[in-house]
């Protein structure tokens, strides 16, 4: 008796399972992650493209395409030192360009102000969330910089015994590089880390320090030019 209720069950179960379309494949819709992984993968594209082509619109991959036609633009303007330079070109509010003045779009976004001694070098001033960031100093593959290479000691005896400090009155000889226990003065009178030489004499015959710091030297980590 209990052998033929036993068979009857499986028989309505069996049968229940055919009216849902069938009991082993019902974890195959749910698996239907697929669909769902392929619309969580489309939107994942979708979503990383909304930083460039936007959506699957023909407006949205318009837009990515100029977004990266920008970007593209700005970095090939960014191989060229100097080029504009941010002397002449100050800001909407008439504030000169330079690291920390505020920023908008309506502002340069890129331009170059010179750097190291005797400006032979350039850093970026790159408008960046509202405000101008600075890059490091660069100095042109082509430049002649053998005037200031680094000794392996300071020249005691013609350098100054007192610290050197750009833009003031000097007399050694040029591309002598001086400074005072690894120290010289910026025009404000900081002190800094870094080296001097003797500028070539202007149309008074004058001459003076021209400085910067070591991290903005043509001849990088005493490795000489």
């Amino acid at each position: 008796m209990s052998i033929q209720v036993l068979r009857v069950g499986l028989i309505a179960t069996f049968a229940g399972c055919a009216a849902l379309a069938g009991c082993s494949s019902e974890n195959e819709p749910a698996v239907s992650n697929t669909n769902d992984s392929g619309a969580d993968s489309s939107n994942g594209p979708t979503s990383s493209s909304d930083g460039g082509s936007s959506t699957s619109s023909t407006s949205g991959s318009g837009g990515g395409a100029t977004s990266r036609s920008d970007a593209s633009t700005t970095g090939s303007a960014t191989q060229t030192l100097g080029d504009p330079a941010c002397d002449g070109m100050p800001t909407a509010a008439g504030e000169e360009i330079k690291k920390g003045v505020a920023c908008t779009e309506e502002d340069p976004q890129l331009c170059w102000r010179t750097c190291g001694p005797g400006s032979v070098g350039w850093k970026s001033e790159t408008c960046v969330a509202g405000s101008y960031a600075e890059g490091d100093c660069q100095f042109p593959a082509d430049g002649d910089y053998s005037c200031y290479a680094i000794p392996d000691a300071i020249d005691a005896e013609v350098c100054p015994t007192e610290v050197p400090q750009a833009t003031k009155e000097c007399d050694v000889p040029e591309c002598t590089l001086c400074n005072l226990g690894g120290e010289y003065l910026d025009s404000g009178g900081n002190v800094k880390m870094g080296y001097c030489v003797c500028n070539p004499p202007n149309a008074d015959g004058a001459r003076s320090w021209t400085c910067a710091s070591d991290t903005a030297w043509p001849c990088p980590l005493g490795n000489g030019c």
